[in-house]
C-alpha cells in the first residue's frame, strides 16, 4: 500500500517534471524564434511638434522618379532580395519604442514642396531577420567594386570550430528632424521686396585698347588659363570625387566631409574660363555626392561647407544660365545641402551651431549655439542663404541669416557695459549661446537655497489647532518607546579616517537631499559647497540596465530639466578680447557691403554695419610700416584687450603690428564700399592697403609674401622715414642697454681672471725654479751649477737638498743646525730617510715604522681605528728642508719659465695640450703637480652681433621684426584686392603689379601635375620647399582672380555681379 503522505514530495516533483516535458514537446520551434528586443527598448525623448509647412513659398518643380529607383522598387516587389524593415516609430505597450531607424534617401530623388523627404508608411511589426552571411566575412562600409571580401583568420594556436557571428554595416544618413524651436510662419522674416535702389557705378568705364595692349593682355590670360587647365587635369586624374588633390604624392585627401570640395568649388571658374568639357565632367560628378552622409567627419564645419559647397553650387548655377540653363542639378544639390544645414539654426535664439553633428542620434537633440563662436563663422552665412532664398522663393533661408544680422546690429549699437570694447567692431570670439552664464548660476544657487530653507524650516501649528489629550478617544496610541527608523544612511567620517561601517537614522526629508545640507540639516554657508545642478543628471551604475546611460531628466516640454537660463544677447566670450581684420574675423565684415548689393540696397542695416566697421578700423587698427624707401602703404593691426575693467582702455590694449595674407582682402572691401557708398577717402585707403600687400610680396626673396609676419610701425603715419636704429634697438633687440652692461661686466671679470692666471703661472715658475736650485745645492754644496742627481723622495726633483730661510745652501745629507725636530706642513715630525713623520705634534712617538699614520679621528667616525695606530719612533726623525724664499731665487729664470708656461697654456708650445680657456700643462714630470686655471669668462653676445644673428637666422628683410608663418598656401586675398583696384580705378599699373606676383607664384608652386603650397618664402637665396597640398580655393579663387585681372572688363563686371568670400559670383538684382 502506497502511503501518499510519505511520498507526497516525490509525487509533486514527478508532476512538475512531466509538465516540463510536455512543454518541451509542444514547443518545437525554439531555434527559429527571435528575442523581442523591443521589450527592452529605452523610452525616447518626447518630440516637439513639427513646424508648419511653408505653404506660401514657391516650391521647385517636381522631377520624375529616376529609372534606377523604379528598378530597385520592382526588384523588391519580385522578392529577389528580402530587406528587413523596421518601424520608423513603432508603438508598443506603455509607450516604449525603438529609436527611429535611419532613412536611406536617394540624393537625386525629387523633394516635396517643403523640400523635405516624404513620409513613409510604417512597416510591419514583425521582428527583423538577419541575412545569411558567410562565416567570417567582414562587411565593408564603403566597398570598392574591385575589392576582395575580407575574412577573419583563426588566431595563432587556436582553431575556431564554430562559425563566427558577423554584423551587417549600415550607412547612417542625416534625417530631417522636427524643430525644437520653430519660428511661426507669421514671424518669418521675408526677403526685402521692391525695386532695387540706385547704387553708384562700381567698375571703371573702360575704353578701347590698342592691339599691342590687347595682345599682351591675352597672352597673360592664356598663361593663367593653361595653369588652371593643368591643375584641374591633375585633380581629375588623381583625386576626382575627393575634396583635395595631394599633388606631389598624386593622391587625395578629404578634410571637408569628402563631398568633392575641389570639384564643386572650381565649377564656376571652369565655366568662366570657357573650359566647357571640364565643366560637364564636373557636373556629372555631382550625381555621386550625397550631402546626407559622410564617413569622414561626425561634425559638419558649417563655415567652410557654406562658402565652398553651397556658394560654389549656386554660383555655378548662376553663371551657367540659371533657370534658363541646362544644369538644374546644381540648384537641386544646393537645396539638398541647405536642408541639412538648416538644422544648425534650431536653437532657442536661432543663432547657428557652427559644427553640426549631423547624425540623427545627435541632430534630434535640442542644442544651443557655442559660447565661443568665431565672428567670421557666425557672420559669413548671409550671402549664400540669401541667394538660395532668391532662387527658390523660400523666405526661411533668408530668415535664418537675417536674425544673425539683427543680433550683430543690436550689439554694434549697444551702449551699456556689454557693448563691444572697440566700438564698431566685434571681438574674435563671441558667446552666442543666448544664456547669461553668471546670472543663470546666481539664480540657480538662490533657488537651491530657497528650497533648502523651506525643507529645513520648523513648521508651526496652524492657528486654532488644539492637540488631543492623552488617553482621549481622539488621541493616537503612540508607543512610549520610538521604533527604529526605516530610513538610514552611512555615517559620515572625517577626512583621513577609515569608514568601517555603521549607519545612522535619518528623517525622510533628508533622503536624497544630503548633498545639499550639512549633517545638522541646514544649508551650507559657503556657496562653493552648493552643487551645480546645471550638470545633467546621469544614472548610477546600479541602474536597471547596466552599461547603458539613462537619459537626463526631462521637463514637461521634452527639454532637459536644466535647460532654462537667463536670456542674453550676443556678448564677448570670457577672457582676452581680440580685434583684427585677419583670420576668424575677416569675412564677417566683408559681407556687409556685399550683402547690401545682393539685396539691391533694400536693407539699410548692412550699410550702417559697414560704415561703423570702417570708422573703427580707421581709428583703432590701421598703421603704416617703417621700411626702406619709405613706402606709403597701410596694414591692419591686431589689438588684444584685457578683461580688467578697472583700468582705462588705453592701458588695456596690446598691439601686434601684423602683416597677414588673410588681411589683404581689406583693400578690396574698402574700395568696394567707397564706390557704392560714395566715400572717396576710403578708396584711397583701399589703394594703400592693397599696395601694402604688393610691397610684402616684393619684400621677400621668393617674391611671395608669407602667411604671417610682423613689421615696425611708423610713429607718425604722415611723416615716416626709415630708421635702422629703431628697427634694431627697439624691435629686434629691445634691450641694448642690458647687453652693454653685460659686456662691461665681462671685461671686468676677464681682467680679474687674467690677474689670477698670471699669479698661478708665477707660483708654478717659482716652484720649478726653487726645485732646480735646491737640486744643484744638494749635489754641489756652496757652488753654482746645474748637475743632476737622484731624487730621494717622490715629488722632489733629483738632487734637491733644500735652502735655508736665509738662502744658505746645505750639502746633501747634512743635518740642520737645530736639534728640534722639524715639522712638515701637517705638523707631524718626519722619520729618517722618509717623508713620513715619526712623531705626533705633541712629541709622542709613533709605533709604526713603515706606514705614515693618519691624524686621530673620533671613534664614532672610524669605529675606534685611530686608537689602534702604532706610535712613531723618535730616533728616526729627519728634519724637513727649510722654506724657500722666492726673493732669493733667480728672477730672470722665473720670468723665462713664466713665458714658457704661458705659451703652453695658450697652445703656442708644441708640447702643450692645453688651450686658452684653462686646463693643465702637458709634458711635465709625473712627480710635479699640474697647473689648473679657473674657467675663462665667456664673452656675451654684443647688441650688434645679436641683431645680425636674428636677421640671419629668421631671414628678416629690413623692416620686418618676425615671420611667424613662412608658408604660402596658394591664398588669393592679395590678388583679390589687386583685381578690385584694377576694375574700380582702371589703372593698368595694377595689372603690372599682379603679373609680377603671378610669375613668382607660378614659379614656386608648380609641381609635376598641378600646384602645391610652399614653405620658406623668406629663404635668403629665394628657394622654397613644397608642402604637398592644394586647397580648393586655388582653383576657386586665386586662379579666378588672376584670370579676371587680364580678361575683358565686362566678364563678371562688378556692376552686374557680387562675389562671396570664396570668389563665387552671384548676380546683382536689377
Amino acid at each position: 500500500m502506497i502511503r501518499i503522505r510519505r511520498y507526497r514530495v516525490f509525487v509533486a516533483c514527478a508532476f512538475v517534471f512531466l509538465f516540463l516535458l510536455y512543454r518541451v514537446s509542444v514547443n518545437s520551434a525554439w531555434d527559429s524564434n527571435n528575442f523581442d528586443y523591443q521589450q527592452a527598448a529605452i523610452r525616447p525623448n518626447p518630440q516637439p511638434q513639427a513646424a508648419q509647412r511653408d505653404e506660401s513659398q514657391k516650391p521647385l518643380a517636381e522631377e520624375p522618379q529616376p529609372a534606377f529607383e523604379q528598378t530597385f522598387a520592382q526588384d523588391a516587389d519580385e522578392g529577389k532580395v528580402k530587406i528587413p524593415e523596421l518601424k520608423t516609430t513603432p508603438e508598443l505597450k506603455d509607450g516604449f519604442a525603438l529609436p527611429p531607424a535611419p532613412t536611406l534617401v536617394d540624393p537625386l530623388a525629387p523633394l516635396d514642396a517643403d523640400m523635405r523627404p516624404a513620409e513613409e508608411s510604417p512597416a510591419t511589426s514583425e521582428p527583423p531577420t538577419i541575412p545569411d552571411r558567410r562565416p567570417g566575412e567582414v562587411a565593408d562600409s564603403y566597398p570598392l567594386a574591385d575589392d576582395e571580401p575580407l575574412h577573419i583568420q583563426d588566431p595563432p594556436g587556436r582553431h575556431q570550430d564554430s562559425p563566427l557571428v558577423t554584423a551587417t554595416s549600415t550607412t547612417i544618413h542625416w534625417e530631417k528632424q522636427p524643430e525644437w524651436f520653430p519660428v511661426p510662419e507669421d514671424y518669418i522674416i521675408p526677403l526685402p521686396s521692391g525695386k532695387p535702389k540706385s547704387v553708384p557705378r562700381v567698375q571703371h568705364n573702360f575704353g578701347s585698347e590698342s592691339p599691342d595692349v590687347k595682345a599682351k593682355r591675352e597672352d597673360r590670360l592664356a598663361e593663367v588659363k593653361a595653369e588652371m587647365k593643368r591643375a584641374w587635369d591633375g585633380y581629375e586624374k588623381y583625386a576626382f570625387g575627393h575634396d583635395e588633390l595631394v599633388p606631389i604624392q598624386k593622391s587625395f585627401k578629404d578634410p571637408f566631409c569628402g563631398w568633392a570640395a575641389t570639384l564643386v568649388d572650381a565649377m564656376d571658374t571652369l565655366w568662366i574660363m570657357g573650359l566647357k568639357d571640364e565643366f560637364d565632367s564636373a557636373y556629372k560628378g555631382l550625381r555621386d555626392i550625397d550631402f546626407t552622409t559622410t564617413p569622414y567627419r561626425n561634425e559638419i564645419p558649417v563655415f567652410e561647407t557654406t562658402i565652398r559647397y553651397l556658394g560654389g553650387l549656386l554660383a555655378a548655377y548662376d553663371v551657367s544660365g540659371g533657370h534658363k540653363g541646362d544644369y538644374p542639378l546644381l540648384l537641386k544639390k544646393a537645396v539638398e545641402l541647405a536642408e541639412v544645414l538648416m538644422g544648425i539654426f534650431d536653437t532657442p535664439n536661432r543663432m547657428p551651431v557652427l559644427y553640426y553633428k549631423w547624425k540623427p542620434a545627435f541632430a534630434s537633440q535640442p542644442k544651443r549655439a557655442s559660447t565661443r563662436a568665431g565672428i567670421a563663422e557666425l557672420g559669413t552665412l548671409s550671402m549664400e542663404f540669401t541667394r538660395l532664398a532668391q532662387l527658390t522663393g523660400k523666405d526661411k533661408y533668408y530668415d535664418a541669416i537675417a536674425r544673425i544680422t539683427d543680433a550683430l546690429e543690436e550689439w554694434q549699437n549697444r551702449d551699456d557695459e556689454t557693448a563691444p570694447t572697440l566700438p564698431g567692431i566685434f571681438p574674435e570670439n563671441i558667446d552666442a549661446s543666448g544664456c547669461n552664464a553668471s546670472a543663470t548660476s546666481a539664480l540657480r544657487e538662490a533657488s537651491i537655497r530657497a528650497q533648502l530653507q523651506a525643507q529645513t524650516a520648523e513648521l508651526e501649528d496652524p492657528q486654532g489647532y488644539v492637540p488631543a489629550a492623552a488617553g482621549s478617544s481622539d488621541a493616537l496610541d503612540v508607543p512610549t518607546q520610538a521604533r527604529p527608523s526605516v530610513e538610514s544612511q552611512v555615517k559620515p567620517v572625517s577626512e583621513g579616517d577609515l569608514n568601517v561601517g555603521g549607519f545612522k537614522a535619518i528623517e525622510k526629508r533628508q533622503v536624497g537631499d544630503d548633498k545639499y545640507t550639512t549633517e545638522s540639516g541646514v544649508p551650507p554657508q559657503n556657496p562653493a559647497q552648493v552643487p551645480d545642478i546645471g550638470t545633467p543628471h546621469r544614472a548610477s551604475s546600479s541602474a536597471r540596465f547596466q552599461g547603458h546611460e539613462v537619459s537626463e531628466p526631462l521637463a514637461a516640454n521634452g527639454l532637459p530639466a536644466d535647460w532654462d537660463c537667463v536670456a542674453s544677447n550676443l556678448t564677448a566670450a570670457p577672457g582676452w578680447e581680440t580685434f583684427s581684420m585677419g583670420g576668424s574675423q575677416d569675412s564677417a565684415y566683408e559681407y556687409f557691403p556685399k550683402q547690401y548689393l545682393l539685396l539691391g540696397g533694400l536693407e539699410p542695416k548692412y550699410r550702417t554695419l559697414h560704415e561703423k566697421t570702417v570708422a573703427a578700423v580707421k581709428k583703432w587698427l590701421l598703421f603704416r610700416p617703417m621700411a626702406p624707401d619709405d613706402p606709403d602703404v597701410l596694414f591692419s593691426a591686431k589689438v588684444k584687450v584685457s578683461g580688467t575693467v578697472d583700468k582705462p582702455l588705453s592701458e588695456r590694449v596690446d598691439y601686434e603690428y601684423e602683416v597677414t595674407h588673410l588681411t589683404c582682402f581689406l583693400g578690396g572691401m574698402f574700395g568696394l564700399g567707397a564706390k557704392i557708398f560714395d566715400t572717396p577717402e576710403d578708396l584711397e585707403i583701399g589703394k594703400r592697403l592693397t599696395d601694402g600687400c604688393v610691397w610684402a610680396y616684393s619684400s621677400m626673396p621668393s617674391g611671395i609674401m608669407p602667411e604671417y609676419a610682423q613689421v615696425v610701425p611708423c610713429g607718425d603715419p604722415e611723416s615716416c622715414q626709415w630708421n635702422e636704429t629703431i628697427w634694431a634697438d627697439q624691435y629686434l633687440d629691445p634691450n641694448p642697454e642690458w647687453r652693454n652692461q653685460q659686456m662691461d661686466t665681462y671685461h671686468e671679470r676677464l681682467r680679474l681672471w687674467e690677474a689670477e692666471k698670471q699669479q698661478i703661472i708665477r707660483d708654478e715658475a717659482v716652484r720649478l725654479q726653487a726645485a732646480e736650485e735646491k737640486a744643484r745645492q744638494t749635489l754641489y754644496p756652496g757652488e753654482d751649477g746645474s748637475t743632476t742627481g737622484i731624487a730621494q723622495e717622490p715629488g722632489v726633483p733629483a738632487g734637491y737638498g733644500g735652502v735655508s730661510g736665509g738662502g744658505e745652501r746645505k750639502p746633501a745629507g747634512e743635518k740642520p743646525a737645530s736639534d728640534k725636530p722639524a715639522s712638515d706642513e701637517d705638523g707631524y715630525p718626519r722619520r729618517k730617510g722618509s717623508s713620513i713623520p715619526s712623531t705626533n705634534p705633541d712629541g709622542s712617538p709613533r709605533q709604526d715604522k713603515d706606514v705614515a699614520p693618519r691624524p686621530a679621528v673620533n671613534k664614532r667616525d672610524v669605529d675606534g681605528e685611530a686608537s689602534l695606530l702604532p706610535k712613531p719612533d723618535p730616533s728616526e726623525y729627519v728634519p724637513p728642508p727649510p722654506a724657500v724664499n722666492p726673493a732669493m731665487l733667480d728672477q730672470q729664470a722665473i720670468r723665462e719659465k713664466m713665458k714658457k708656461l704661458e705659451a703652453q697654456l695658450n697652445g703656442n708650445d708644441a708640447t702643450s695640450s692645453s688651450g686658452a680657456f684653462g686646463g693643465t700643462v702637458g709634458q711635465v714630470p709625473i712627480d710635479q703637480p699640474a697647473i689648473t686655471l679657473p674657467p675663462r669668462p665667456v664673452k656675451p653676445v654684443t647688441h650688434e652681433e645679436y641683431v645680425q644673428n636674428v636677421i640671419a637666422s629668421e631671414g628678416l628683410p629690413p623692416g620686418f621684426t618676425r615671420i611667424g608663418d613662412k608658408r604660402y598656401i596658394l591664398r588669393p586675398e592679395a590678388i583679390e584686392s589687386v583685381w578690385y583696384m584694377y576694375r574700380i580705378t582702371g589703372d593698368p599699373i595694377w595689372q603690372e603689379k599682379g603679373w609680377k606676383m603671378w610669375k613668382a607664384v607660378a614659379k614656386h608652386t608648380r609641381s609635376q601635375v598641378a600646384n602645391t603650397a610652399v614653405d620658406g618664402v623668406n629663404n635668403k637665396h629665394g628657394t622654397t620647399t613644397p608642402i604637398d597640398s592644394m586647397e580648393s580655393f586655388w582653383l576657386a579663387e586665386t586662379l579666378k582672380y588672376y584670370y579676371l585681372l587680364y580678361s575683358a572688363p565686362d566678364l563678371i563686371s562688378l556692376d552686374d555681379w557680387v562675389l562671396n568670400t570664396e570668389a563665387h559670383p552671384f548676380p546683382r538684382p536689377r
